[in-house]
């Protein structure tokens, strides 16, 4: 057994500050499981609680390997005034035991309440032999409960092992880790010790300093508790007491993420530690109304727009200048969904104005007198009496204006107009307005160098430009979503902020026409809730089939905003015409279209087959295909349609009777009975004529049109192949398509085949009058096909088949002698019978 490092920490369990240490178990032999053991603890009554078994200050818990149903707590009690005696292990129902190793594993955590404000001592952890015995070890998991073995070797620690400090600041132990917002009432959670009953005071870091001092305490209204080991404050956005090393301003900035510090009502201050870091996002402008600091919330007297700005003279020829002002307010509005904009006149021209002050208005303007900063914002705020649950209070409210001034060029820089890249040496103004546009939106500055609302511009590093994810957005449409909750009152003139004028578009981005009859969607793209559409809908769209004009109105608080759109008609229809191939690979296709319309001139986009797209009523130069036209009217209406250029040849195919069995209806015509051993084909399909090359290879060495061809015809005679030789065919049609194949050597009829040393087939009866009977004299031979000839040579017909015998009918034959080729799965016979 051996003890961890003792700690001071704040204990949950306890709710009270702690000495806590860990009793770990570990041995330097194999097969040892822990049982057991006891743990006696002594301790000055001073500096712990009292009585801590009885009431309630100690606490004891497993460690992580011990945390089963397997090991339980036997008891723990005061066996002295100063001593206890804790006792843990293997349980009697349970006999899981876990494995010891070198490595020292925390047994049980021990948590002691001390007392923080008593005098120094010493305090001594140790293991005993008495009253019931050492710690105990099994050597398997399983053993049984009693047979334990007591450890050699205990490990009595001194007893000033550790000595409890005393010290009169406060000390830190806890904050809770929970990112903050400053200005909208999140709390602060401090625990600790010696913080004193007495109120004192809390400092943040200040966020307007970039952290570099404190804020000079907080005003009353932000201390929420104070008691000698717990302080809750809330996170403020606006001090009026001043910075810590300027006292003189008569208020403050919120505060920034970075080290807590305190101070008690006696003076005496904590010495900084990561525990007191806080985690500050975002900031919100507060206000200090009748001696109490509010939140700012957004507003607006009009229905138009959310932020309209106009230009001052001094900017009227800096067209770069005037040209990222105006992308930063897009982009604004675009992540916000407000409505950011300069002024323009009715010709759509940008206002200027003479003046850098206009009552109503907010003036961009040029400032060379700045002293520190290169942008400055001035706000206006205004106040109203608001009904809260019957309490009449004072509303502070932005009414969405406020003037901006930037000087010509930053101290000890100059601008960059980039609206992205890596800065070098130069300032953002992108970024910089952007940064300015947040304090409009009532955010507060940040100590985060990544942040958009970081408190200092920076001429290194990439332009900041924040998206949906960054906190600066976060807090703006936070600041977006209070103010809309704000009831205004009627009879005051102001507006929710975000009220968006409503706009029409049509669904799938088509055209503002009843295409061929189709009807179109219409859509208000507004967030608003109280639709109203010229045709008595109230939804957010809808679908219409006729021409006309309509509108829709959106009602938001006191604004009733509204857009209308006009809907015509428009007819497109085409007809095409092709023109098909006679070969497959011939490219001379053609498809025209013939257009009918209300509004001219018509676009055409073909496709299809591989063909580049082209814009014309015709396309020409077609392969055999299928083609897309896809036509379009000077209004955006469109029709689709599609054409398909055929070829009038097939595909080439061929055949080998009996071998391959050739389609039904061909003629096949074989080769003249002189021709011995034969191999034929039949072509179908294609282009006719067909043209024929046979020819012998040698692991078909030769290309076929390199071929030296033996026969031009359908057929070959008399074919006799040498060993590693084969015969090919090689079939091309009119247009060119070509078939090449390799003849298997079974195709090939052999020389014995035509002899009958073991098979034969008999016709009978012979001379014959109506049917002539025809079998093999092998009952494993197979007739395949029966080729009939007259006396004089001529094929007079064929009869296919695939049986041991067949019959013939030649009832019409004319009397005279015929000759019956007849060919078997064993070979060639031929036979002469004759015809009554």
């Amino acid at each position: 057994m051996s003890f961890g490092t003792p700690e001071i920490r704040y204990n949950h369990t306890l709710n009270k500050t702690c000495l806590e240490i860990d009793v770990c178990v570990h041995t330097n032999q194999s097969n040892v499981y822990f049982d057991g053991g006891h743990i006696r603890v002594q301790y000055d009554t001073s500096v712990f609680k009292p009585n801590i078994v009885n009431t309630g200050f100690f606490n004891a818990s497993f460690g992580s390997d011990f945390q089963t149903d397997n090991y339980c707590f036997y008891g723990s009690n005061n066996i002295s005034a100063n001593t206890l005696d804790i006792t843990a292990g293997i349980t009697y129902n349970t006999l899981q035991r876990v494995l010891l190793d070198t490595f020292p594993k925390p047994f049980l955590h021990l948590a002691f309440a001390v007392n923080p404000d008593s005098a120094s001592h010493g305090v001594a952890f140790q293991t005993v032999t008495a009253p019931y015995g050492n710690p105990t070890y099994a050597t398997s998991s399983n053993a049984q409960f009693n047979q334990y073995y007591d450890f050699d070797t205990i490990i009595h620690l001194p007893s000033n092992i550790f000595t409890f400090p005393n010290i009169l600041n406060p000390i830190i132990l806890e904050m809770d880790s929970i990112p903050k917002i400053a200005g909208v009432g999140d709390t602060l959670t401090i625990r600790g010790f010696n913080f004193g009953d007495i109120k004192g005071d809390v400092f943040f870091k200040a966020a307007d300093k970039g952290g570099q001092s404190y804020l000079l305490g907080l005003d009353d209204q932000y201390h929420l508790q104070w008691n000698d080991t717990l302080i809750k404050v809330i996170v403020p956005s606006l001090v009026y007491k001043g910075y810590e090393n300027n006292t003189g301003r008569p208020y403050s900035g919120g505060a920034g993420s970075g080290n807590i510090k305190i101070q008690t009502n006696g003076g005496d201050t904590n010495l900084i530690n990561n525990t007191s870091f806080a985690s500050i996002k975002y900031s919100i402008s507060n206000a200090k109304i009748n001696n109490n600091i509010k939140r700012i919330y957004l507003a607006r007297t009009h229905c138009d727009y959310d932020f309209q700005y106009t230009l001052h003279r001094s900017l009227e020829h800096d067209s770069i200048k005037i040209s990222v002002i105006d992308t930063a307010l897009l982009f604004w509005s675009s992540i916000t969904g407000l409505s950011l904009q300069l002024e323009h006149d009715s010709n759509g021209n940008l206002v200027f104005e003479d003046s850098v002050t206009v009552p109503g208005k907010n003036i961009i303007c040029l400032d060379s007198t700045l002293l520190k900063a290169a942008m400055s914002t001035r706000k206006s705020l205004g106040f109203i009496l608001y009904n809260s649950n019957n309490i009449i209070d004072t509303l502070p409210f932005r009414k969405t204006e406020s003037n901006i001034r930037i000087k010509p060029q930053p101290n000890n820089g100059t601008w960059c107009y980039d609206l992205s890249g890596t800065l070098n040496n130069q300032f953002s103004f992108y970024q910089a307005f952007l940064h300015e546009l947040g304090h409009v939106l009532l955010l507060g500055h940040v100590i985060n160098e990544n942040e958009l609302m970081y408190y200092g511009i920076k001429s290194h590093g990439d332009i900041i430009i924040p998206d949906t994810s960054s906190w600066a957005v976060k807090g703006v449409l936070a600041n977006i979503e209070a103010s809309r909750n704000i009831n205004w009152p009627a009879d005051s003139g102001l507006y929710p902020i975000g009220v968006r004028k409503p706009t029409i578009t049509i669904a799938g981005n088509k055209p503002p026409y009843i295409c061929n009859g189709s009807a179109v969607t219409l859509q208000a793209n507004s967030s608003g809730e109280q639709f109203s559409w010229s045709t008595g809908a109230t939804t957010p769209s809808i679908s219409v089939n006729n021409t006309g004009l309509y509108s829709v109105s959106l009602t938001d608080g006191s604004c009733t905003l509204s857009d209308s759109i006009s809907i015509g008609a428009s007819t497109l229809q085409a007809t095409l015409t092709a023109t098909n191939v006679q070969c497959p690979n011939d490219a001379s296709g053609s498809i025209s279209s013939q257009v009918t319309g209300d509004h001219p001139p018509f676009s055409y986009l073909w496709s299809g087959n591989g063909i580049t797209p082209a814009n014309t009523p015709q396309i020409n130069n077609l392969l055999p295909g299928h083609y897309n036209l896809t036509l379009t009217d000077s209004v955006g209406c469109k029709t689709q349609m599609s054409e398909n250029i055929t070829s009038s040849a097939s595909e080439l195919h061929i055949c080998f009777p009996p071998f391959y069995d050739c389609p039904l209806g061909l003629t096949i015509q074989y080769p003249n009975i002189s021709c011995k051993k034969p191999v034929f084909a039949i072509a179908w399909g294609g282009s006719p004529p067909y043209q024929y090359g046979w020819y012998i290879d040698e692991q078909n060495q030769n290309s076929p049109f390199h071929a030296q061809y033996m026969s031009t015809s359908n057929y070959i005679c008399n074919v006799n192949l040498e060993p590693r030789q084969s015969l090919y065919l090689h079939v091309q049609d009119s247009c060119g398509q070509s078939v090449i194949m390799e003849i298997p050597p079974t195709m090939i009829p052999k020389r014995e085949r035509y002899t009958t040393a073991s098979w034969d087939v008999d016709l009978y009866p012979n001379p014959a009058l109506n049917v002539l009977e025809i079998h093999t004299t092998d009952e494993d031979n197979i007739i395949q096909a029966v080729e009939l000839y007259d006396i004089y040579g001529k094929l007079i017909d064929i009869t296919n088949a695939n049986d041991p015998s067949i019959e013939i009918n030649v009832s019409d034959y004319v009397s005279g002698i015929y000759l019956a080729r007849i060919f078997t799965r064993k070979g060639v016979s031929v036979k002469k019978f004759v015809k009554q």
